[in-house]
């Protein structure tokens, strides 16, 4: 029995007032807000802002990415998602297929927009995916599987146990895209690893496109 059902966020969307993020579920909730696609992008937060206000242990938890693969980058996360300076704990991802992460997809190759996830950590990441090509899916990350044009990855950390594998397009943070990466680490324990099966594989980002994404100020160990 869910004592507190969630059926939405506080705030205005507005980077004065974005709407908060409290607990595990309003982060579900905002996540299959999200996931069902709209034809004009409501759903998929254009222009809007998110942010995290404490600490999220996803502990126990398949976790489903957040933004969807549907209809190609128009079903992406589109708006920004501020951590607040937070942390996110224990993300475990375990699926078949493609596009796997916290985030599935973010940001559009076709909209004139800039959608953001920045000022977050996550601690203990999982993400492992199974059964395309005998060697699992492509486009697996950390954090952002798929980041479109024009999208911006800042202060991102992954920091403890961390294990991420693919087969193609796999990366510490990101695993595929065109993002401006800027301020971003990941400082693993002994014993992770970031691997790929076939092509593309980083700590940081798994492929960045053609050579022409910006990557500053950014570390692995």
């Amino acid at each position: 029995t869910v004592k507190n059902p969630v059926t939405g966020l506080s705030g205005e969307g507005t980077e004065a007032s974005p709407y908060i993020i409290n607990n595990v579920e309003e982060l579900v909730w905002f996540r299959d807000s999200v996931n069902t696609y709209t034809q004009d992008g409501s759903n998929q937060y254009k222009g809007k802002y998110v942010k995290l206000n404490a600490d999220i242990n996803l502990d126990g938890i398949n976790w489903t990415p957040i933004g969807t693969n549907s209809v190609g980058d128009h079903s992406a996360f589109l708006g920004t998602f501020d951590g607040g300076g937070h942390t996110i704990y224990n993300l475990y991802v375990n699926a078949d297929g493609d596009h796997l992460g916290f985030f599935a997809r973010v940001g559009s190759y076709a909209e004139g927009i800039t959608p953001t996830v920045k000022n977050i950590t996550f601690n203990n990441v999982d993400v492992s995916s199974n059964t395309t090509n005998g060697h699992g899916g492509s486009y697996v990350a950390g954090v952002i599987a798929n980041a479109g044009g024009n999208s911006v990855v800042s202060n991102v950390k992954v920091t403890g146990d961390v294990y991420v594998v693919g087969y193609g397009y796999v990366g510490g943070i990101v695993g595929h895209g065109y993002p401006d990466i800027t301020n971003c680490s990941v400082v693993a324990n002994d014993g992770s690893y970031v691997h790929g099966h076939y092509w593309c594989v980083g700590g940081i980002i798994g492929y960045a496109g053609e050579g022409g994404t910006p990557i500053t100020n950014c570390s692995v160990s």
